[in-house]
């Protein structure tokens, strides 16, 4: 007999017995007692980081499936903008004062939503808008210019 798969609240079984992943956007894990299920969700670490006591509120965690494994992908959904590239574990987390514990999933009903928007923006193209995005509303603040350009909010706050 074959050992069972590790718990996760991302995987959901569909009507065709075909295992998904809410993480990875509905991806297909492959049938109910397929083999291919257990490479890929061994292979994740997104189960265990949100099973971990520091897994927090703010946490967006999201899967990336290719072939036989899963990798997992986490982010803030206040400090993203901070980073270029989503972490690959929770160790940013455990000093950060705004920490809150995270309820199930059911309790989380964006999270889907956040997966998404982190995912789009971790690219190239995502990353080039938030830093206009943050241009127009703060400023430009680059170490470069002698004098920061005001936004929008330093505009309207004159």
């Amino acid at each position: 007999m074959s050992e069972p798969l590790p718990p996760c609240e991302f995987r959901t079984l569909d009507q065709s017995n075909v295992y998904r992943c809410s993480a990875a956007e509905g991806a297909s894990l492959g049938p109910r007692d397929g083999e291919l299920v257990r490479q890929i969700c061994g292979s994740c670490s997104v189960p265990a980081v949100l099973a971990s006591e520091r897994s927090c509120l703010h946490l967006i965690a999201w899967a990336e499936v290719e072939d036989e494994r899963s990798e997992g992908n986490f982010a803030c959904r206040f400090f993203h903008p901070l980073y270029d590239a989503p972490w690959h574990d929770t160790a940013v987390c455990t000093t950060c004062p705004y920490w809150f514990p995270r309820p199930p999933l059911e309790l989380l009903p964006d999270h889907a939503e956040w997966i998404t928007r982190m995912k789009r923006f971790y690219t190239r193209e995502g990353q080039a808008q938030d830093r206009e995005r943050r241009r127009a509303m703060v400023g430009d603040w680059s170490p470069r210019d002698k004098e920061a350009k005001p936004g929008l909010l330093k505009r309207l706050l004159r």
